[in-house]
């Protein structure tokens, strides 16, 4: 078999050359002058800046919207990636630039479907994303206004998709926060109900029963008592608001589940003598246990009041910001290189191949000869 096809090889090499060599040169001119031409434009954008205990994340010891995209660092980057190459970001940029200019006149979810798969998204492992977007001229696309058209073009495309990024990155924000600031609002007032009607049931018992005051030493676990009792209140807010926006087997509920049942049984040990450094509620008299609990629901209250109110005009302050969210490291700029068509290793690549079709022509012509003639 290798003796027949060198044989094959040696007799019939200049012809092989000769026809290879034409078929390569007619491949080499239409590629040049008739294949469309490629240009990819990049831009780059700084990992998102995943900021902690703000907003409602303040006060339930969460993370903002970069966190919650995906957590911290290249996850988050990640995350934004796929949010790139998402149908709402093709919306953004078709209502920005007339993409049928460039796709034509068809439908608008096979144009989304075309748009996507022009868009290039690299995330690299420092967190920082880079969008492509390679835009390509005509058949016979060699004139210089054409290139430089289709590398504008491509250009306008990387930026606005970077645009379309931080619209849908604020959007959402802007959301989250609303519904943060209403629920916020919601237990804000119920809280100062509450903390009004402690209020007032303290000022009644203090008159009725001449009592102004407590021992210092019960005041003071009072009051760490309340400050463990208002955290407790936070977390079964937190928890409150996770189940309205994750599932309930999210690991941010369970994490919130475990802190709660942490902080009742720090509690629950102000409800007995095993502390040495406070002394036990029940040990008070009992005009001293009546004041205590009403002292201690009026301090709770006003704890949690006053983070609840600290919140809600955090989230007043989110929900009205409209300001840039992303940091463009690099901006596009028109490409002067052509991406495609890549003429040395298209014509490498084409000569092998002509070559070795040429060869099996002539493989087979012969072998068909010698079965014919033997």
């Amino acid at each position: 078999m290798i003796k027949a096809i060198v044989s094959t090889l040696f007799r019939n090499l200049i012809k092989i050359i000769a026809i290879s060599g034409v078929a390569l040169i007619v491949y080499t001119v239409g590629l040049y002058f008739i294949y469309p031409v490629s240009f990819t434009a990049w831009t780059s954008v700084l990992p998102p800046d995943v900021q902690k205990n703000q907003g409602l994340a303040g006060l339930l010891g969460a993370q903002d919207f970069g966190a919650i995209l995906g957590g911290a660092g290249s996850a988050s980057s990640q995350l934004y990636g796929e949010i790139l190459k998402s149908r709402s970001t093709a919306e953004y940029v078709a209502s920005k630039i007339n993409l049928t200019n460039y796709y034509g006149n068809i439908p608008k979810v096979e144009l989304y479907e075309k748009f996507t798969r022009d868009l290039e998204v690299e995330v690299t492992k420092e967190g920082i994303i880079k969008i492509g977007f390679t835009a390509k001229t005509g058949y016979f696309g060699r004139d210089p206004k054409d290139k430089k058209a289709a590398a504008e073009f491509a250009t306008l495309i990387s930026n606005t998709c970077v645009l379309a990024l931080d619209s849908i990155n604020r959007h959402t924000m802007h959301n989250k926060a609303k519904l943060t600031r209403e629920f916020i609002e919601t237990r804000l007032n119920s809280t100062k109900q509450e903390l009004d009607s402690a209020e007032h049931a303290l000022a009644k018992f203090q008159a009725e029963h001449k009592t102004i005051s407590l021992p210092d030493q019960l005041k003071a676990a009072i009051d760490a008592a309340a400050k463990v009792k208002s955290e407790i209140i936070t977390a079964q807010i937190e928890l409150e608001y996770l189940l309205k926006t994750v599932s309930e087997d999210a690991p941010e509920v369970v994490a919130a589940k475990s802190k709660l049942a942490s902080l009742q049984k720090e509690y629950n040990k102000f409800q007995t003598n095993s502390d040495e450094i406070f002394v036990g509620f029940k040990d008070a008299p009992l005009l001293g246990v009546q004041l205590s609990d009403k002292y201690r629901e009026v301090k709770v209250l006003s704890e949690v009041y006053l983070l609840l109110q600290q919140q809600y005009f955090k989230e007043m302050i989110q929900e009205q910001k409209d300001i840039p969210t992303l940091e463009v490291l690099d901006e596009a700029i028109p490409p002067i290189k052509a991406s495609s068509p890549n003429m040395l290793f298209s014509m490498v690549t084409a000569g092998l191949l002509f070559f070795l079709l040429t060869f099996l022509y002539y493989f087979k012509k012969e072998d068909e000869v010698k079965k014919y003639l033997g």
